[in-house]
C-alpha cells in the first residue's frame, strides 16, 4: 500500500511489480501517457505528489 507521502522512484517500481502494471497499463489507468511514467521509472523525473493518490485509488478499485 502507498503512503500520503511522495512516491519515490523505488517506491513506484515496488508498487507496479505488486501490483501486475506495465508502463503502459499505468499510464492507461492514470490518464497520462506511457514516456511520462517512464520518466518517473527510470529517475529522470520525479514522480509528482498526486501520484500517492492515484495508487491508493487504484488499489481501491482493485478490491
Amino acid at each position: 500500500m502507498v503512503t500520503p507521502d511522495q512516491v519515490s522512484r523505488a517506491d513506484l517500481l515496488a508498487w507496479m511489480a505488486s501490483h501486475g502494471y506495465s508502463v503502459r497499463g499505468l499510464a492507461a489507468a492514470l490518464g497520462v501517457s506511457a514516456p511520462t511514467v517512464q520518466r518517473w521509472r527510470d529517475g529522470s523525473v520525479a514522480p509528482p505528489a498526486w501520484l500517492s493518490v492515484a495508487l491508493r485509488g487504484l488499489e481501491a478499485d482493485a478490491r
